[in-house]
């Protein structure tokens, strides 16, 4: 079986004082997921990445707020994420921090892992959050993390382009645009804070290259420690992407590509808490949306490039993710 991600303590101090503030016990609740309450106090701790997600689940649904990761993410102060947050603040700007953020996360943690996607006008911070009750918690969080440093760090109260996040339209919008803004997504493949390019050339208060040169150097050393956890999820996603035009697209072909028989890919992909069928709705969705941003090609030939047999079945699965048609999408996108 191939190792399960871990997630330092570090990483989780934010849910656990903010559940204690609310008058749980914490030792109460660590016991209930299987983590042992004096880790919490040990900085070099690290827990399953699957307890971590019981331990999410259990902090909303104890307290009751559905809003809990966001809440967390306002009251978690500098430092609270240990050395990552002095290399984020001490560096020249919001972008090299964010570059320094994606390459050191291992530090943190190593379930889902984060990536920074730079083009000419956007900035997109990205995550795949695997499937479980206890996502919306973790997404909350690092989303609002990532928004509230840049905003501290900078001193600007800049809004995202977009926010994006993978669970379900709440009943209410009230927290979440007080602090995102209106542009919000909901049922999105993956969890992202969209920024305007100019934003990432913001400059830190707090920079220091003098001190950002050690601290890198030091998380790099702890980063470097951390062996890498392959993906069996992220592997398909690019067989599926290599492979998606005029190519058989099954579960069996993907797995002879990957070296290994059916069952176990299956097995692999139940262990990431992920559905083979899932991945290649969520990467075609993906791909019709770039496809979609280029005029030049035809509802036809994007069609064909997503594997469709016809434009009346990529017409019917495009209106399933999105609510729109290719045709109302592309619309949008030019306004």
């Amino acid at each position: 079986m191939a190792r399960q991600p871990t997630v330092s303590i570090v990483g989780i101090r934010a849910l656990a004082s903010e559940l204690k503030r609310d008058g749980h016990d914490l030792a109460q609740a660590f016991a209930q997921v299987g983590i042992a309450p004096q880790l919490l106090d040990d900085d070099e701790a690290r827990v399953s990445g699957s307890s971590v997600l019981e331990f999410s689940a259990l902090c909303m649904r104890e307290t009751g707020d559905d809003d809990f990761g966001l809440h967390c993410a306002e009251q978690s102060g500098l430092g609270t994420l240990d050395v990552i947050d002095y290399v984020l603040t001490s560096s020249a700007n919001l972008g090299d921090g964010l570059q320094k953020f994606a390459r050191f996360q291992r530090v943190l943690t190593e379930l889902a892992p984060i990536s920074l996607i730079v083009d000419e006008e956007t900035a997109r911070i990205r995550r795949k959050m695997p499937q479980h009750p206890g996502c919306r918690v973790l997404s909350d969080l690092f989303l609002g993390l990532m928004l509230l440093r840049g905003r501290r760090g900078t001193g600007h109260a800049f809004v995202p382009v977009e926010t994006c996040f993978q669970y379900s339209r709440p009943e209410r919008l009230d927290e979440h645009e007080r602090l995102f803004g209106s542009q919000l997504r909901f049922d999105h493949w993956e969890t992202e804070l969209a920024l305007s390019r100019e934003v990432l050339d913001y400059p830190m208060l707090r920079a220091d290259s003098g001190l950002s040169h050690v601290l890198d150097r030091y998380a790099a050393e702890l980063a470097a420690r951390r062996p890498s956890v392959p993906s069996t999820a992220h592997e398909v996603r690019e067989k599926l992407a290599q492979h998606m035009t005029g190519n058989d697209l099954s579960l069996q072909a993907v797995a002879r590509r990957m070296s290994m028989s059916p069952r176990t890919l299956q097995r692999r992909l139940a262990e990431e808490r992920i559905a083979y069928g899932q991945i290649v709705e969520e990467v075609r969705r993906e791909m019709s949306e770039r496809y979609l941003a280029r005029p030049e090609l035809s509802l036809t030939e994007i069609a064909f490039l997503l594997g469709f047999s016809d434009v009346s079945s990529f017409h019917r699965a495009f209106k399933r993710w999105s609510g729109q048609t290719p045709a109302q999408f592309r619309e949008q996108m030019k306004r």
